[in-house]
């Protein structure tokens, strides 16, 4: 699937630099699902392109909803790797659309041949919410990071029948850490794995 880039986007990401963020630049893949009834996602929530750039909060246009066990893989006009932050918004009483999903970063030439890697999880209760990318660099022995995907996980059990999935109205990357930086998470797992070996 060719990436889509948003009209605004490159201004979005500009001014996501000022705050040491980059907000999503590109949609790199697409797979919607459906409501909880089975039927399709609204038209007005169905544009992927309205998750790129900053945070617009409610409004016809101003999101993407998932849809159940739906996803969204997007990208940032480069790699990053200390944090991804997700923003989430829900229409009326947030009480009543519990919604989750899960959140990967990847790495690869594309996004539908990339290797990707749990980050955690988060709930529209939450938003927004920031994932430190540390302990993932840890895991994968990697500092740098091409993709982010959304997939939502929401329980069909705990909602109404026209709930839609998680909504992602913005998603944020922050840069990749400095050389000394990566220096001093090297030695600390090291550190680690010496002390646990002992």
């Amino acid at each position: 699937m060719r990436a889509l880039v948003g009209g605004m986007a490159a201004l979005a990401m500009t001014a996501g630099l000022a705050q040491g963020q980059t907000y999503a630049f590109t949609v790199e893949g697409v797979n919607q699902g459906l409501q909880n009834s089975g039927g399709p996602v609204a038209p007005s929530r169905s544009n992927p392109l309205a998750a790129l750039g900053a945070p617009q909060g409610l409004g016809t246009g101003n999101f993407f909803s998932l849809g159940f066990g739906g996803d969204l893989t997007l990208g940032f006009g480069g790699a990053f790797g200390t944090s991804v932050t997700i923003w989430e918004v829900t229409q009326g009483n947030i009480a009543l659309y519990p919604e989750d999903a899960q959140v990967y970063v990847g790495w690869g030439a594309s996004a539908a041949s990339a290797t990707y890697q749990l980050v955690g999880a988060v709930n529209n209760l939450e938003s927004p919410k920031t994932f430190d990318l540390t302990a993932t660099n840890l895991i994968t022995g990697r500092t740098t990071y091409d993709f982010v995907k959304v997939l939502d996980t929401s329980n069909p059990l705990l909602v109404p029948s026209n709930a839609d999935g998680f909504d992602v109205d913005a998603v944020a990357v922050g840069p990749i850490p400095a050389p000394g930086t990566v220096a001093l998470l090297a030695a600390a797992g090291l550190i680690g794995a010496r002390r646990r070996r002992a």
